[in-house]
């Protein structure tokens, strides 16, 4: 396996792009102090990065995720957006309710990318009141 391509995907020193009221945070991680959490309550919000791939080839994303304990429903999606050609891949999509409070899942996807600049976004359209989806070890890795 080559190198990790995502910059600090255990969010401890945060090269990421945050938007609403997504943040990096200390109350769900899964390794290291810290984890990005999406949304807050009933608020939306994003976190992303931007990528260089170096090499054409097959690639492995991975990241692990969880909810809080907040009532109603957050409907959540990791992405990635890939600039030639002009597409989105989703990777995980689904809406989370108090059904599934705390309950940890690993996500992976292997996909072929060309060299080129990609996009990592995590996002959650919240409806109030609603968990918080958090999101820790992301990562991006060429496979054989």
């Amino acid at each position: 396996m080559s190198n990790e391509l995502v910059r600090d995907g255990g969010f401890e020193n945060s090269p990421w792009w945050f938007t609403g009221t997504a943040k990096v945070d200390v109350n769900c991680q899964r390794t290291g102090q810290y984890a990005a959490r999406v949304n807050l309550g009933g608020t939306s919000g994003t976190v992303s990065q931007r990528i260089f791939i170096p090499f054409a080839g097959r690639y492995r994303f991975s990241f692990w995720h969880v909810t809080d304990s907040g009532g109603g429903s957050v409907a959540v999606k990791a992405e990635i957006r890939i600039a030639t050609p002009r597409q989105t891949v989703t990777v995980y999509e689904s809406v989370l309710g108090p059904n599934q409070v705390y309950q940890q899942a690993g996500t992976r996807q292997d996909i072929e990318l060309e060299s080129q600049y990609i996009e990592i976004v995590f996002a959650a359209t919240a409806n109030a009141p609603s968990p918080a989806w958090y999101i820790d070890d992301v990562s991006l890795v060429e496979i054989p």
